[in-house]
């Protein structure tokens, strides 16, 4: 597998416990990660899986540029 290619971003319902990963079933939770699209004004809150490297978004938004 060729490691410069990014897993897709898989949606996860943030009301569900997000400490374990849906795809390998470690425990220990996540890294966590920010993707912000071109020209996005907000990135969005990306977990990944320190174990499996699965990448997960819950829709949570934050704004980088705010003091």
């Amino acid at each position: 597998m060729n490691s410069n290619i990014e897993k897709p971003i898989r949606r996860i319902d943030p009301k569900e416990k997000i400490s374990c990963c849906p795809e390998c079933k470690y425990k220990d939770g996540f890294h966590v990660s920010l993707y912000t699209p071109d020209k996005a004004k907000l990135s969005e809150v990306i977990l990944i899986c320190p174990s499996c490297h699965s990448h997960f978004g819950l829709g949570w938004k934050v704004d980088v540029n705010a003091s």
